[in-house]
């Protein structure tokens, strides 16, 4: 009894003695995993400073000062926009080279983009899309046979004919002017808490000086 006894009092021991062992020892190192390299990028994206937002008055001047070619711009714009955010399959350059043909389906299109938004604002597709389509096709017509008139354009038979076709670049631009509104207002649900554009940079103030005093140089021409 004594011997068995001693037997596992001897087993007890080593037991211990491995375990104190085994303790003893520090556990392996676990490798330290590298985080991935960050994507190169040639051209990083800059932080968005200022809002779009643009108000009314600014749209009117750059569009009368460069008679109707910033509203071609502005078209392919929110083309680009209403395409990314709505997935939509179209080409926002063929939208802005036919843009009398397509200013009612933008109209349309924007009110889906503010109903997925939850906006309350709404626009008159097919008046005011119609009544642009309408006033830059005779501002087209009324143009180019302004400058078609060669000596005549002199004259002061061709004064009527400038100050309509004026008018119609008028109302073309004020048919818009909707759309700039409701524009304004997803961009300021969009982009809350950066400022808005307010004021007119350089470059827009130069080409609207510009513009004016083109047409006031035509206009006393035909007075």
């Amino acid at each position: 009894m004594t011997e068995e006894h001693n037997v596992v009092k001897e087993i007890g021991d080593e037991t211990s003695e491995v375990l104190a062992v085994q303790h003893s020892v520090p556990p392996p190192p676990v490798p330290l995993s590298m985080p991935p390299p960050p994507p190169m990028q040639f051209f990083p994206p800059e932080p968005l400073s200022i809002s779009n937002f643009q108000p009314a008055w600014q749209f009117v001047l750059l569009n009368l000062a460069t008679c109707g070619i910033y509203a071609l711009i502005w078209f392919y714009r929110n083309w680009s926009l209403l395409t990314e955010r709505l997935n939509l399959h179209i080409t926002p350059f063929w939208r802005m080279i036919f843009a009398p043909f397509f200013t009612v389906s933008f109209y349309r299109t924007l009110d889906r983009l503010m109903g997925y938004e939850a906006f309350e604002e709404r626009t008159a597709a097919p008046v005011l899309g119609g009544l642009f389509g309408i006033s830059s096709l005779l501002w087209l017509i009324l143009d180019r046979s302004l400058w078609s008139m060669g000596e005549i354009f002199f004259s002061k038979d061709a004064r009527w004919i400038f100050l309509a076709s004026l008018f119609c670049l008028l109302i073309s631009t004020f048919a818009l002017l909707p759309a700039v509104r409701t524009l304004n207002a997803f961009w300021r649900a969009e982009q809350a808490g950066y400022p808005e554009r307010r004021r007119l940079n350089g470059w827009a103030l130069a080409v609207i000086i510009i513009g004016f005093l083109r047409l006031l140089d035509i206009f006393a021409y035909l007075s």
